[in-house]
């Protein structure tokens, strides 16, 4: 279990919110004077430390996943070596928070319990509200929440000419698949590093949709490498590389689930129409070529090593992420759902000298 989870679920959390009016300038720096208080002080944790058994599913286990990979190779001939090899990986049991409000017949209490999501819950709670935690078997099916699902595909197919003194090349391919509802303990699509606590499991409003192309599947990659070794000094080399694009999401407001619609768009629609996981095809593909140059000479009294680097020779600029976010907090079309939010890296050049004696 990660350990911002730890703190977060099993820690001294204070956190407070109050409103106030404001009616004074903000300063540069941020600072104002703040106005009236408006309403009273709400309260998401007020610092005391959780009963260890109201936070946790007793009876969870660790999170596991099976792999296989096979592989053949074989050299074709004095210089040249082909290869194949299929992978396959299936996470099996996940851990993370969930609500089990619903489950309780308490809707809106927001108590979140960390646990193996698509199975039973054994923890504690105070039903009555009488000071006494009673013990709560839960079934998967009074939870309502589907297990993590989460698989990968690849093949790879490979060609490699051996390295002679002179001349170097190989060639790489791989087709990939990854699918399911649960990327990991953290989310790149929505970019939170809340490891093992972040907002698809909370309600079940939230996890609808999940089930789809995940964020990191990469349909198709093509990498070549290459060094020629013109004459005793002067060597060049190269590095090519084109990878598909990744899947696109649409995240909003939930219109049915009060819960999930209080998380603001993080939900799998799109101004109330439901778009399930990455059905809104990929980015952009990308395709960078590096070029480098190396003069290496004996000195007599050392050795000296000259190269030049360039990376990303014809300034390739497709966009590598785009704004998921289809909706505003407050349920409006977001004005910049769609657009480019991080491009390839540009064209840099780099120069080292180095001497040895």
């Amino acid at each position: 279990v990660a350990s911002n989870t730890n703190i977060r679920l099993a820690g001294a959390e204070l956190f407070t919110q109050d409103w106030h009016v404001l009616d004074a300038p903000v300063a540069e720096d941020g600072s104002t004077v703040l106005g009236a208080k408006l309403g009273a002080t709400t309260v998401y944790g007020d610092g005391t430390v959780n009963d260890v058994r109201t936070v946790i599913d007793l009876d969870i286990e660790p999170m596991y996943q099976d792999e296989i990979i096979v592989g053949y190779e074989r050299q074709i001939s004095d210089r040249y070596i082909a290869s194949v090899s299929y992978a396959f990986r299936d996470l099996r049991r996940g851990i993370e928070d969930l609500t089990i409000d619903e489950a309780i017949g308490a809707p809106g209490t927001f108590h979140y319990v960390l646990a193996n999501p698509g199975r039973g819950v054994r923890t504690f709670y105070d039903l009555d509200g009488d000071g006494t935690l009673e013990e709560l078997n839960l079934s998967a099916e009074e939870i309502g929440m589907p297990a993590v699902k989460r698989r990968y595909h690849a093949v790879n197919l490979g060609l490699e000419r051996r390295w002679d003194g002179v001349f170097y090349v190989k060639g790489l391919y791989t087709w990939s698949h990854s699918y399911g509802n649960y990327e990991g303990m953290v989310r790149s699509d929505n970019g939170q590093d809340d490891a093992g606590i972040t907002t698809q499991y909370d309600f079940a409003g939230l996890v609808e949709g999940a089930n789809g192309n995940l964020p990191n599947d990469r349909r198709h990659q093509l990498k070549l490498w290459g060094a020629w070794a013109f004459t005793a000094s002067w060597q060049a080399s190269a590095a090519f590389q084109y990878t598909s694009g990744r899947p696109r999401n649409a995240f909003g407001v939930h219109p049915t689930d009060p819960y999930a619609a209080l998380y603001g768009a993080s939900s799998f629609y799109n101004q109330g129409r439901f778009v399930p996981r990455g059905s809104l095809g990929t980015t952009s593909d990308t395709f960078r070529l590096d070029l480098g140059l190396k003069f290496a000479a004996d000195l007599g009294r050392g050795a000296l090593t000259a190269r030049l680097d360039i990376f990303n020779v014809f300034d390739w600029d497709a966009e590598t992420e785009v704004d998921e976010h289809a909706d505003t907090g407050s349920g409006q079309a977001s004005p910049t759902f769609g657009l480019p939010t991080r491009f390839q890296q540009p064209r840099t050049v780099r120069l080292g000298f180095e001497y040895e004696l």
